[in-house]
């Protein structure tokens, strides 16, 4: 992650991530302090205790409403 923003050379708040993984691709994105966008693809969030992101989706297509 830091590096895509530093390689980019725009800040990490200013870059959406966009996965399907919970942890490693919503997480991820959250700890490096990208904006996280989830393909709810495999299914309901997982984690009680953490916030559903903002930002998701059933498919990769709904990303043209965000765009």
């Amino acid at each position: 992650f830091d590096e895509m923003s530093a390689r980019l050379n725009i800040p990490a708040h200013e870059l959406y991530y966009v996965g399907d993984n919970p942890k490693n691709d919503v997480s991820g994105a959250v700890n490096a302090g990208y904006v996280p966008v989830w393909i709810m693809s495999n299914g309901p969030w997982p984690y009680e205790n953490e916030k559903v992101p903002r930002h998701r989706f059933y498919s990769i297509e709904g990303l043209r409403s965000l765009i």
